[in-house]
């Protein structure tokens, strides 16, 4: 019997997919399993559509939030002269792409058959990483330049 959602190979008595965790109804004694009272496309395609929204949503607050919210900053400081609100916009594109990362996990574990979400939450992880890497090169350099000029 396969799931009626994603296709995985079910083993009989299951009341759930081990791969995507849909509901495939009541087991009964005989094994035969009752139908579920939605039917499959539409969950599946439910679940993608909100998904893929949940993704948007993440993606424009990792870039274009902070983006907007420099601008918005150097535009207050040239016209105000006042470095805090640089830095206060500064620390809200912070939040957004902390917010961002926030929605990706939301968006991976409530809908764990979306692919978007995932390559997203790696493409997220990856972009952690590269951010680490450097700051421990910069400052490794940082330490030689320091070391050089004693």
């Amino acid at each position: 019997m396969k799931c009626s959602r994603c296709g995985e190979e079910l083993i009989p008595g299951d009341k759930f997919c081990t791969n995507c965790g849909y509901s495939v109804g009541e087991v009964i004694q005989t094994n035969t399993i009752q139908p579920t009272t939605i039917p499959p496309q539409n969950a599946y395609a439910y679940d993608t559509k909100k998904a893929n929204q949940l993704c948007i949503i993440s993606l424009l607050l990792y870039f274009a939030a902070p983006l907007a919210l420099g601008i918005v900053g150097i535009l207050l400081d040239v016209l105000l002269k006042s470095e805090v609100l640089t830095t206060g916009f500064s620390g809200l594109g912070s939040v957004a792409r902390i917010a961002a990362f926030v929605i990706v996990i939301v968006a991976r574990f409530k809908y764990p058959t979306s692919k978007f979400a995932k390559i997203l939450l790696w493409v997220y992880i990856g972009f952690i990483i590269a951010t680490f890497l450097l700051l421990i090169i910069a400052l490794i350099v940082f330490i030689f330049i320091f070391a050089m000029n004693s």
